[in-house]
């Protein structure tokens, strides 16, 4: 018998603002992202965006760069979370 192994998916989610036909939920997500982004340069820590409804995940390579960033970010945009799946 062939077993797989299902990936473990690890990301952080911040939830945006809703209503104002998506005005500030775009607003807030472009700071998060800015901020996320001068957070991880110096680092050179790779990560990616992506908005599902009202919540914006970032993506990190490895779960090391997840709990550095949930160690060291400072939060000016919401309290990020870690989803694992």
């Amino acid at each position: 018998a062939i077993f797989y192994m299902r990936k473990i998916v690890k990301y952080i989610k911040f939830r945006l603002p809703t209503g104002g036909g998506g005005l500030p939920a775009n607003m807030h997500k472009n700071k998060i992202a800015n901020s996320v982004r001068s957070w991880a340069q110096p680092r050179n820590i790779p990560v990616s965006f992506e908005t599902e409804g009202y919540t914006f995940n970032v993506y990190f390579e490895t779960e090391a760069e997840i709990a550095q960033f949930m160690l060291s970010y400072e939060p000016e945009y919401g309290k990020p979370s870690v989803v694992s799946y």
